[in-house]
């Protein structure tokens, strides 16, 4: 059980240490332009072929990408915030973006469900809005 969640922490560990000896935007944008690309195609296999071994293979290959980018952007975060108010910036944002998104995400996903007929219409939602 553990094994999938150290792979996740080595991930964000070794994503911090390449930002830190190569630079954020060197590694953010290509680890970005992989995890765009992974996350379409990831969707699509998990709609087309229901099983928990689905499931389980598409979250690894997203949460990759994922976990290298968790450490450059949490560093780039705080350092966007003068020190004397970087933690106060971080948490409230986070707060703000769990309160907003975290509460909206699912019946936004079943909606665009609904509407469209289509279960990959949450991974095109920008080709799904507006609504017809």
């Amino acid at each position: 059980r553990g094994f999938p969640s150290l792979g996740l922490v080595v991930a964000t560990l070794v994503g911090g240490a390449l930002s830190d000896r190569l630079g954020r935007r060197t590694v953010l944008w290509p680890v970005t332009i992989a995890l765009g690309l992974i996350a379409v195609p990831a969707y699509w296999v998990v709609a087309r072929f229901p099983s928990a071994l689905v499931l389980c293979l598409a979250t690894a290959a997203v949460a990759a990408p994922t976990s290298l980018l968790m450490g450059p952007v949490l560093t780039a975060l705080a350092e966007s915030f003068p020190p004397r108010v970087r933690a106060l910036g971080v948490g409230a944002l986070y707060a703000v973006a769990i309160a907003v998104f975290g509460g909206t995400a699912q019946p936004a996903v079943a909606w665009l469900i609904h509407v469209t007929g289509s279960p990959m219409a949450p991974a095109l939602a920008c080709r799904a809005w507006p609504p017809a």
